[in-house]
């Protein structure tokens, strides 16, 4: 919701100033660099493409209902749509 979005990024801003103290910079910083970081760390990653292709996904489950878009509640259905 947009109410909760302003709390939520003054909580992330907070989060990473927090951070920062601990953070070791890359040698020589670039995408790959942060890739190999995330890869290492299991999170998936959700590309620009991914996210047309959850958007595409949310619209199509509408049209029987003639809704704009029906948005998926979990993180999981999210992904399962990329797989």
């Amino acid at each position: 919701m947009i109410g909760t979005n302003k709390p939520d990024a003054k909580k992330t801003v907070s989060s990473l100033i927090e951070d920062l103290p601990n953070l070791q910079p890359c040698a020589k910083p670039d995408r790959k660099a942060i890739q190999d970081l995330l890869c290492s760390r299991d999170v998936h990653v959700v590309t620009f493409q991914d996210w047309e292709q959850i958007d595409r996904a949310e619209i199509e489950r509408s049209q029987e209902k003639g809704k704009p878009r029906k948005k998926f509640l979990t993180i999981e259905e999210m992904l399962a749509v990329l797989n």
